[in-house]
């Protein structure tokens, strides 16, 4: 049995639609075992599941479910081969990270980017310094320590 990633960049109406889409279509496909989800921006999910079946025939069976007017491309990859990612802590723990608990789906909603102005903690970034390094700050981050010095 092997572990899989499937990232669908769609337009769903809700979560209504993305949930049927996993656990109907998805679920119910003979090759495809053990679905799990997350909900990325309302129209975004990352599906995770189990499969037996050789890559080649699980990727035509892939594309062929993920033909319709809600899902605009995929990206389809195994969960053990070498990956890099940058995602927020909690989308990164569910994918990567095995659980005890046995959760069917795992609904996350996050922004990546945001308009709005940042404000920023100084005891946030400097514990962040300390967890992850210097060069884990973003570029605002950064401006706002030196901002901070002067």
């Amino acid at each position: 049995m092997r572990t899989y990633l499937l990232f669908l960049f769609g337009v769903f109406e809700d979560h209504g639609d993305i949930e049927f889409f996993c656990l109907e279509i998805l679920g119910q496909a003979e090759s495809i075992n053990s679905v799990r989800y997350v909900i990325e921006n309302n129209q975004n999910v990352i599906v995770i599941f189990d499969s037996n079946v050789d890559h080649g025939k699980l990727t035509e069976e892939i594309h062929g479910l993920t033909k319709n007017d809600s899902i605009k491309f995929y990206f389809l990859f195994e969960k053990n081969s070498l990956v890099s990612v940058f995602l927020p802590d909690t989308v990164n723990d569910f994918i990567f990270k095995p659980s005890s608990m046995d959760p069917f789906m795992m609904k996350i909603q996050y922004t990546k980017y945001n308009d709005e102005p940042e404000i920023y903690d100084l005891d946030s970034i400097l514990e962040k310094i300390e967890e992850y390094g210097v060069e884990s700050l973003t570029p605002s981050e950064k401006k706002f320590l030196d901002n901070f010095a002067k």
